[in-house]
């Protein structure tokens, strides 16, 4: 069942952004009835969407293609943005990519 958004959007500020192009910075928050979406415009340690690209895996979510950063490439990202969430995150993310390497060794 998809969810709902409820109309709140919340700008991540960095340090590393000045300038008036980027006084709403370019990271957000998005808060949904299926719980906070971050939608982010540049991550520490892998920098921009352009940059991230090319090594990109496209995967299917319900019946759109979207590109996302491969499962060993967002546990590096993760530690170096190094958030409480995120690092909450890796343990949980370690176990994923290492049942998906055993499966696709069978």
């Amino acid at each position: 069942m998809p969810g709902t958004f409820d109309g709140r959007v919340t700008p991540v500020t960095h340090s590393s952004h000045c300038g008036k192009e980027r006084a709403w910075g370019l990271n957000f928050t998005l808060t949904t009835s299926l719980g906070d979406l971050d939608l982010l415009g540049e991550i520490v340690g892998g920098g921009t969407y352009g940059a991230l690209a090319p090594t990109s895996e496209l995967i299917r979510v319900f019946d759109l293609e979207i590109s996302v950063v491969p499962l060993g490439r967002l546990i590096q990202l993760k530690r170096a943005a190094g958030r409480p969430k995120d690092l909450e995150a890796i343990a949980e993310l370690e176990v994923l990519l290492e049942e998906r390497d055993r499966a696709s060794d069978t």
